[in-house]
């Protein structure tokens, strides 16, 4: 039944009950027959047209006034059951108290255009609240759940980024219902705000890891003798783009070399050196890329980017992508050829024979340093065209 079928002597014959909190055992949520689904369209048609009527005379603001008490009288029960129905959500329950308090509220008497306005515009949204509610797909209990679920278990690592929009097409669920179970995961400091963005927190020791992470990779380098006693190290800036990461993890990582006795840090503009006196170093660990692989192709070279960008923009990845992405990664890096002589080439080799490190948050950095060392050593590797992601790009759309 829509609004215009009603009439004023029957939108005064109940008063509205006013809002108030739901004590009692969780329901499940609402399910709309068709019909009522019709129904709920019609009036919320209604009601996002209503603002934009021209009100002529005190007996029509009456009239669009009871109509609109009449209609708030018939869908009220439904979102009370909604919020019962989501009282394990600190977030969704104060979502519907405040949607019920902005709509349910005494008549304004004599009915004004103002009053008219304010509640149409209260009752619209309550509606389209029920619609989002009563949609299929899981409910925030379970949203929550899952994403609790995956965190704990390193479906989404540390330091990730949680999109909403990722996870509502994911999931397949409104974006309101996402907001919602992110908004009590941040309540319960399972999740950290940062601006708008919304992080899985890391450890309070991960830049120390980063740290001892560069300090590793580095300390490889020497034992292999890409970087052997009397040789200087490139700059911070140059070593800050190879690591893809910003200043002070190179400079920590320098710090505690250079407590090993690996590393002199001299004053000024002078960059560290090995000292000749540096102790040797047992060879590294090593993990030898798959054999095989294509010598070049569009996707392999669109991977040198996307896996810098996850890493730069924190994207969620699962960990059997970041093991495919790797074993790629490296089998790219076999057919770049080999040169002695050039630092390019011996730092992809020590990198491409890595091992992944641990924690597992650092791997998807660890891809990002060996990609870079990839599309350094193919701008210099002869015979091989440079790994220009743009025009792979463009040639791909095309």
């Amino acid at each position: 039944m829509s609004l215009a079928s009603l009439t004023p002597a029957a939108a005064k014959a109940r008063p509205v009950p006013p809002p108030g909190p739901q004590t009692g055992p969780t329901t499940d949520p609402p399910v709309l027959t068709g019909t009522q689904a019709q129904s709920l369209r019609t009036d919320l048609t209604r009601c996002v047209r209503l603002p934009r009527a021209r009100f002529t005379s005190p007996a029509a603001l009456a009239t669009d006034t009871a109509v609109l008490q009449q209609c708030l009288l018939r869908w009220v029960p439904l979102p009370r059951t909604c919020r019962a129905a989501e009282a394990k959500s600190p977030s969704a329950t104060a979502g519907w108290d405040a949607l019920l308090e902005a709509a349910v509220r005494p008549p304004h008497t004599p009915a004004t255009t103002e009053s008219v306005t304010l509640l149409s515009s209260a009752l619209r949204d309550l509606l389209r609240a029920i619609t989002r509610a009563t949609a299929p797909g899981p409910s925030i209990a379970e949203l929550t759940e899952h994403l609790t679920t995956g965190i704990r278990s390193g479906r989404y690592l540390a330091g990730t980024v949680l999109s909403r929009h990722h996870l509502s097409r994911s999931l397949r669920c409104s974006h309101e219902r996402i907001e919602a179970a992110l908004a009590d995961l941040t309540a319960r400091h399972i999740l950290e705000r940062h601006g708008t963005r919304l992080f899985v927190p890391v450890t309070a020791d991960a830049p120390a890891v980063r740290a001892r992470y560069i300090a590793d990779r580095l300390r490889a380098q020497m034992a292999t003798g890409i970087y052997p006693p009397g040789t200087h190290l490139p700059t911070i800036a140059a070593l800050s783009r190879a690591f893809v990461c910003g200043p002070a993890p190179v400079r920590a990582a320098q710090q505690l070399l250079a407590a090993d006795g690996l590393l002199r840090l001299p004053g000024g503009r002078s960059r560290p050196h090995v000292p000749d006196t540096a102790p040797a170093l047992p060879p590294p660990p090593r993990s030898e890329p798959p054999p095989g692989g294509p010598r070049s192709t569009d996707d392999n070279l669109l991977l040198l980017g996307a896996v810098r960008r996850q890493w730069l923009h924190h994207s969620s990845v699962a960990a059997t992508d970041i093991t495919e992405q790797w074993h790629r990664l490296r089998r790219l890096a076999t057919t770049v050829p080999q040169q002695h002589t050039d630092r390019d080439s011996l730092l992809l080799a020590d990198l491409a024979t890595a091992p992944l490190p641990d924690p597992a948050w650092l791997r998807p950095w660890h891809l990002a340093i060996l990609a870079t060392a990839l599309r350094n050593a193919r701008k210099t590797a002869p015979g091989l065209p440079p790994a220009d992601t743009t025009a792979a790009t463009e040639q791909t759309r095309q």
